[in-house]
């Protein structure tokens, strides 16, 4: 038989148990939370960081960072008033990149846009270069650094027979990219 002394003891231990868990569960949340808050404060000055990294850059390449009709934007675009004018000028861009590393182009040839959009959109041109590791290294940083942008698409590089009298000279590359640009029609 129970005495009224153990039952007394369990309520008491119960009604602890409830009091400790209501001040245990608000410090694990506290904590749980400046966790996360940490968390996304570190996220955020990453960010932040990306952000201030890339304004720079813009600012290196001699624009600035403001609205749609500041000299960035414009400089950001292929020049032209129709898709084959853009086009021209991209082939104009990616030969000259290519060629002032001494890399030969082979071939070049222009992909149909699905856009129909009258007053802008991309250009897209496939060409197939040779050359070498260091010489690539350099096409594709110029690429990405080009005040105008461009966008290496996709690219395939197959390592062509190496020379058997130079067996420790750089391989020549086969290299075929996509590089789209982005054009608009010049306001009247």
């Amino acid at each position: 038989m129970r005495t009224p002394h153990s039952s007394t003891r369990r309520v008491r231990v119960a009604a602890i148990a409830a009091l400790s868990c209501l001040v245990v569960l608000p410090v694990l949340a506290v904590a749980w939370s400046a966790i996360v808050v940490s968390r996304l404060a570190e996220e955020n000055r990453n960010d932040t960081a990306l952000v201030d990294t890339l304004k720079a850059r813009l600012s290196a390449l001699g624009g600035g960072v403001g609205g749609v009709d500041d000299g960035a934007s414009v400089r950001s675009y292929l020049p032209g008033d129709t898709p084959a004018i853009a086009g021209a000028e991209l082939q104009r861009l990616v030969t000259d990149i290519i060629g002032r590393t001494g890399a030969v182009v082979s071939q070049f040839e222009f992909v149909a846009s699905e856009e129909a959009d009258p007053a802008g959109g991309t250009v897209e041109m496939r060409i197939l270069f040779h050359t070498t590791i260091e010489p690539l290294q350099k096409i594709l940083f110029a690429t990405e650094t080009n005040s105008t942008a461009l966008v290496v698409k996709s690219i395939n590089i197959e390592s062509l027979a190496l020379d058997e009298e130079a067996p420790h000279a750089s391989p020549t590359l086969r290299v075929l990219a996509l590089v789209e640009g982005y054009w608009r029609r010049a306001e009247r």
